[in-house]
């Protein structure tokens, strides 16, 4: 497990994790100071933990009020996916010749660990370690960091998966299929399979709010 740099780090992951799982609902008041006593933290670093979770996109701040868990909008998330899809579908197409033998192997690795997990919390930092091992590529620094953001920010909605076991089954098929199409350095069939994984993805969320 990745060590975590500080206590504002922890109380990011925990508040984070808190709204992947539902514990937290959309548009419910973060009380800070039940909080800091609960995780065992400060007031400063929690306040850094707010801000970090704010620009990610799980919070909204409000002067003199509080931070509120972001609602849950079908704009936002059809924009987020929009944006992902821009941004992945170039990242793969620069990507694909540079995989060779021993990135394809580990790739492979890291799809075969989500067969069998159902949790939305586990299978979605596996699904962004196969995707961020597929589109790894030093000279696109910028872009990768972009679609980092995009990911973070689409997390909460995805959360929204974690009882619809169909959902990982599909994935899970799509992440197959991407393996093979990149095994055969087929860059439209690779294109057409992560447009196909991002529209259901999408398309399953919006049935779900």
């Amino acid at each position: 497990m990745k060590k975590l740099a500080s206590a504002s780090d922890y109380a990011a992951q925990e508040i984070r994790k808190a709204i992947l799982s539902g514990e937290l609902k959309p548009q419910s008041r973060i009380q800070q100071h039940a909080l800091s006593a609960e995780l065992g933290v400060s007031h400063v670093p929690l306040r850094e933990a707010i801000q970090t979770l704010a620009m990610e996109g799980f919070l909204e701040l409000h002067p003199r009020r509080g931070a509120f868990v972001m609602p849950l909008d079908a704009e936002d998330v059809t924009e987020i996916f929009y944006l992902r899809k821009v941004l992945e579908l170039d990242a793969m197409r620069a990507s694909i010749n540079q995989i060779d033998s021993e990135r394809l192997a580990a790739i492979t690795t890291i799809c075969k660990s989500g067969d069998e997990v159902i949790d939305v919390i586990g299978y979605g930092a596996l699904n962004i370690k196969f995707h961020r091992a597929i589109y790894a590529n030093p000279g696109r620094t910028r872009q990768l960091n972009m679609i980092e953001g995009l990911w973070k920010n689409a997390a909460r909605y995805a959360s929204l998966l974690r009882h619809d076991g169909q959902h990982f089954k599909q994935s899970q098929e799509e992440h197959w299929a991407l393996i093979d199409a990149i095994t055969k350095k087929d860059i439209d069939d690779a294109c057409e399979i992560i447009e196909a994984h991002l529209d259901h993805a999408l398309e399953n969320i919006l049935k779900l709010m």
